[in-house]
């Protein structure tokens, strides 16, 4: 997370918006850092766990896994 964090504030300083990286877990989506405006009125929070299917950032990482992990993640929603 060292290594992304100055990436990630650089991304957010250049696009002006709200940067996260995070990772799936037991089918939740784990905000590991978010970068940007601390005034902005988005929901997330670093540590944070949402379900993967209610995020941008989840949907994209559902979308890249496997297709035998995802038949089986949504199969148990």
């Amino acid at each position: 997370m060292q290594i992304a964090a100055p990436i990630l504030a650089k991304l957010s300083r250049r696009t002006c918006r709200v940067c996260h990286l995070g990772v799936l877990e037991d089918g939740m989506m784990t905000y590991l850092i978010k970068e940007g405006d601390a005034q902005d009125h988005t929901l997330s929070r670093q540590g944070m766990q949402l379900e993967a299917y209610c995020t941008g950032l989840g949907k994209a990482l559902l979308a890249h896994m496997p297709e035998t992990k995802r038949d089986d993640y949504l199969g148990a929603l």
